[in-house]
This record gives structure tokens, sequence and C-alpha cells, in this order.
């Protein structure tokens, strides 16, 4: 309310009334500023419609050959993006490759990490069995 607004003003010292009120003003100056700016872009763009219609009745244009251009401007527009679409297309394909590829590599390199530790554990247990067999043949010559 306005009252409690009043009361705490009363409380601040002038330095900071004065702020507050430099605050006040410059946000009102910036509506203002905002308001006035939007009533000239009116101004300009009622202008620049009266100029529109002052050049069509210039050139005299025909409402077949205002057709006929804004068709092509569309058609231009259409191969425009089906270009930028082709490209972005074209561009994702090449990055989803590449990462296929790498996935492929990626996936090789695991393999043969995989393979080589097979065989490496296949050679650990192969030797371990060896000794094993060494050892029984030893104690059995021992025995025997």
């Amino acid at each position: 309310p306005k009252f409690w607004k009043d009361r705490a003003r009363r409380r601040r010292s002038a330095s900071a009334l004065a702020r507050i009120e430099e605050e006040e003003d410059r946000k009102r100056m910036e509506r203002e500023r905002v308001r006035l700016e939007m009533k000239v872009e009116t101004i300009r763009a009622i202008e620049r419609r009266e100029e529109d219609r002052k050049n069509i009745r210039k050139t005299k244009w025909t409402v077949e050959e205002l057709r006929k251009l804004k068709m092509e401007q569309e058609l231009e527009e259409r191969r425009k993006r089906m270009e930028e679409y082709v490209i972005r297309r074209e561009e994702e394909e090449r990055v989803a490759d590449e990462r296929r590829a790498t996935e492929r590599e990626e996936r090789a390199k695991k393999a043969i990490r995989d393979e080589r530790e097979r065989r490496r554990e296949a050679l650990r247990y192969w030797t371990e069995k060896a000794k094993e067999y060494g050892e029984e043949a030893e104690r059995r010559t021992e025995e025997g």
C-alpha cells in the first residue's frame, strides 16, 4: 500500500531518496523513449507503404506480373531451402559415416585386445598344466 511506501520513504536518507527518484526518472525516460521510437517506426512504416503504393502506380505492373514475380521469388526461396536441406543432410550423413567408422575401428581394436588376452590366458593355463605335468612326472621318477 501507498502508506507503507510513504513510511519507508520517510525512513530513508536523502541520498537514498535521490537515488530512488533518479532510478524512477530513468525508467520513466526509458518508457517514454520506447514509446516515441514505436511512434516513429509506425510513421516510417506508413510512409514506406505509401511510397510502395506510389512506386507500384509508377511502374504500373499488372496483377499477373506481380503474381509471376511472387511465384519466382517463392521458387527461388524453395530452391535455396532445398539446397540448404541437401547440404545439411550430406553433412549429417558424413558425420554419421565418420562415427560408424570410428565405432568399427574401436570394435576391431577391442576384438584384437580380447583375442590377445584370450591367447595370453590360454598360454598361462597350458604353461601351468605343463608345469604340473612336469612336477607329476618328476615325482613318479623319484618314487619309481
